[in-house]
């Protein structure tokens, strides 16, 4: 018993330690597209993501999978999260507002639940889960509604639509790889963001072709902060987290991070706080507690 409470304040810890990160590269993103084109600050920031991990995969003596299914899949979620999703955000955010691409993204733990129920054999989709998912929703719903304009383009609404499918799809295929234990989880990161990678490259020399005018120390260190704490730390402790822990209940940090992001943008950025985000919050909180109480551990996590 004492062990198993340790392990679950050690998942506890690392999800809020997610929160943080993850909330805080909003304002780390807003700081370095001042300078940076989109599709090329994706590029740099997963190609040398990439680099990071697959070395120290290799310090660690991780080995590269020889079985062609093992990088198939490795490769799904590598195009579907680091070339599709991040790309489809930050095009479709050119269409709409951020408070209306808040809303739309928070469907990503909707998408989670029911690929979950369907293609993960221990997360079935119960009462409990369905209704922090939904309170959640609704938090985010509160939080982001004073943004919303008239005026919305449909085809962002549809671009947001696709990054928040695609994210839920690399979550499932990542975790019924890695419950298969057939590669370390470094080496998974590492290789999956070169794949990834890979293609936003190619997208970049078709569609933009545009590279910094000139780096400046705040976009530099933004970058740098993207790079190191908003990707390698935090992926790797994302699907350590993912392979031991209810795939709905990680996905609740989707909606803990905008609290996060709006805190950082009140302490660092000055911008105003409404008063909603008291009542957002509060709804947000309590329906990532409804989820983590609605759902066990998995099989084969260890």
């Amino acid at each position: 018993m004492p062990a198993k409470i340790a392990a679950n304040r050690l998942e506890i810890g690392i999800f809020l330690l997610l929160c943080l990160f993850w909330g805080t590269t909003w304002l780390a993103i807003k700081l370095s597209l001042a300078t940076i084109p989109p599709v090329f600050g994706v590029a740099i920031r997963f190609a040398a993501s990439a680099a990071l991990l697959l070395v120290l995969a290799r310090l660690r003596g991780e080995a590269i999978p020889r079985d062609r299914n093992t990088h198939l899949s490795i490769a799904v979620v590598g195009t579907f999260s680091f070339c599709a999703s991040y790309l489809l955000v930050y095009i479709g955010e050119q269409w709409i507002s951020s408070g209306l691409t808040a809303i739309v993204f928070a469907t990503f733990p909707f998408y989670i639940a029911l690929l979950a129920h369907f293609g993960l054999p221990d997360e079935r989709l119960g009462a409990l889960k369905l209704i922090g998912v939904g309170l959640g929703f609704v938090g985010i719903f509160v939080l982001f509604r004073q943004e919303l304009g008239a005026g919305e383009s449909p085809l962002g609404v549809l671009m947001i639509l696709g990054a928040s499918l695609a994210s839920a799809i690399s979550n499932i295929v990542g975790k019924r790889l890695l419950l298969r234990n057939t590669v370390p989880l470094v080496m998974f990161n590492g290789l999956s963001m070169l794949y990834g990678n890979l293609l936003v490259w190619i997208i970049w020399l078709l569609a933009e072709r545009r590279t910094p005018g000139a780096w400046t120390a705040a976009g530099a260190l933004a970058t740098l902060y993207l790079v190191v704490f908003g990707t390698v730390i935090s992926f790797i402790a994302y699907y350590w987290l993912l392979k031991r822990v209810d795939t709905t209940r990680v996905a609740m940090m989707t909606f803990i991070t905008p609290i996060v992001a709006m805190i950082a943008g009140w302490i660092f950025l000055r911008e105003a706080v409404s008063p909603s985000l008291l009542a957002g919050s509060a709804l947000i909180l309590l329906g990532v507690f409804c989820t983590w109480a609605g759902s066990r551990r998995p099989h084969g996590a260890h």
